[in-house]
């Protein structure tokens, strides 16, 4: 099995080359590394790290489209996300996935996030079959690894995405995607990305508009695609937590919060209504 380590990047030229370095010390080694650079052309330092890069420089910003130009290269049987500040730091991970993997049928798995700097981790305990209710929940892209053939025929809405109109979500819409054609997309608990994890005084108000827009758009086409009955309940259970969010944070009177909640309430309703698949 040769997995494709795509990793799109822009302005993080310092964590490619530490992202790489990790990917070099990985027990197993069948694996090519594509970088697709949208910012300073650093082909020359990586081509010095390892032969086995395939290094694209792009002038059109967008991670959505940064990685629909990455997936023409790809040679591998299963395709890795790594975020430009995502290691592979335990050794084993490629093979901890190899063996997970192998000899079934699996069209998307992601596995635990851990925040080093805040000792901080996102995940479960335990392996978890994705469906359409924890869909949101389980498809996070810095481990994100999907089966080459049906992300190429996919390949991801360049609507979406960070440097888009709907900043987010673009991984989501991927796993919705594969749970519609009855794919089999599976949350495990066996590897581990180290990358940092946001809290909530990370997001300006922008980003969390953004981010909404994402969510929006993503469910508007989740309704016209592929489930109309999963993406209203999706909306719907999102649209109570931001008022129930609204409530909490009203009566203690915290203004950004309470900002980011109502403006990204808007944001998410205005999106799903504008947007066109």
């Amino acid at each position: 099995m040769k997995f494709s380590m795509l990793l799109a990047t822009l302005n993080r030229n310092e964590y490619v080359i530490q992202s790489v370095k990790y990917l070099q010390l990985q027990t197993y080694q069948n694996f090519e590394i594509i970088i697709v650079d949208q910012s300073d052309n650093i082909h020359n330092e990586l081509k010095l790290l390892d032969n086995r890069i395939n290094y694209i420089h792009i002038e059109k910003k967008g991670l959505s489209h940064a990685r629909n130009i990455g997936l023409k290269y790809v040679t591998g049987d299963y395709v890795c996300l790594v975020d430009d500040d995502g290691f592979y730091k335990d050794p084993e991970t490629l093979k901890k996935i190899f063996n997970f993997l192998k000899n079934k049928n699996i069209t998307v798995c992601c596995g635990n996030i851990y925040d080093e700097k805040e000792n901080r981790i996102k995940g479960s305990a335990k392996d978890k079959k994705v469906t359409f209710r924890t869909s949101l929940l389980y498809s996070q892209s810095p481990s994100m690894v999907i089966e080459t053939n049906f992300i190429k025929e996919k390949r991801f809405d360049e609507n979406l995405g960070i440097g888009s109109k709907y900043g987010s979500t673009e991984e989501s819409e991927i796993v919705l995607a594969a749970l519609s054609q009855k794919k089999l997309c599976i949350y495990t608990n066996c590897f581990t990305i180290n990358h940092p994890l946001p809290t909530s005084s990370d997001y300006s108000v922008e980003k969390w508009v953004s981010y909404s827009r994402g969510f929006g758009a993503a469910m508007k086409k989740c309704k016209v695609k592929y489930s109309k009955f999963w993406a209203y309940y999706l909306l719907l259970k999102s649209t109570i937590r931001r008022l129930g969010a609204y409530l909490v944070i009203h009566r203690i009177k915290n203004k950004a919060a309470l900002t980011n909640d109502i403006e990204g309430l808007k944001a998410l309703w205005h999106a799903y209504k504008e947007y066109k698949v």
